[in-house]
């Protein structure tokens, strides 16, 4: 038997890692494993949205802090690159920043190297509009990300048609899969 509060977080973990069930590397085993967690649950009908608002608060109160702990440094293909990845409830307010471009490179600690050749981005997860908002300057990255995720870029800020994890772009950056 499991207690409510080990089922409540088990529940919160998988929510978390399919972004609500809508990340396409969500499977039939954590649609399964939920239904049946659900049953010993004691959170609020509303956990889910509550759950990311929540998230998203302690974000954007510190989001230079935020981008800078969930950042990583790669080789994709022998290019390098750093990414950093944010899941919000919903990003638009944060996207929409006059100072967005600045905070998300304070985060990435980059500023000098903005006009660098240096392959950055941010992705966030933007749970409720079931999209991918990415932040870069890199016009390698801007074309990989058109060709590979069908991203639309206006200027710095690309939108997705679809959510997808940190992970997820990594693979189709590394097979080269296009949408």
């Amino acid at each position: 038997m499991i207690s409510s509060a080990g089922a409540n977080l088990i529940y919160t973990a998988i929510i978390s890692n399919t972004l609500n069930f809508r990340a396409s590397i969500t499977s039939e085993r954590d649609i399964r494993a939920a239904k049946e967690i659900k049953q010993y649950i004691t959170v609020p009908d509303i956990w889910i949205q509550q759950y990311y608002k929540e998230t998203e608060q302690e974000i954007l109160s510190e989001p230079k802090i935020a981008i800078a702990n969930d950042t990583k440094s790669l080789v994709i293909n022998n290019d390098d690159y750093l990414i950093a990845q944010l899941e919000l409830w919903n990003a638009a307010s944060f996207i929409n920043r006059h100072d967005i471009l600045e905070i998300v490179l304070d985060g990435l600690d980059i500023n000098e190297l903005v006009h660098s050749n240096l392959n950055w981005f941010l992705t966030i997860a933007s749970i409720e509009e079931n999209k991918n908002y990415i932040i870069t300057s890199s016009e390698f990255i801007k074309t990989k990300l058109k060709t590979h995720l069908g991203a639309v870029f206006t200027g710095y800020i690309g939108e997705t048609k679809q959510l997808f994890l940190r992970k997820e772009i990594l693979k189709k950056l590394d097979e080269g899969k296009i949408l």
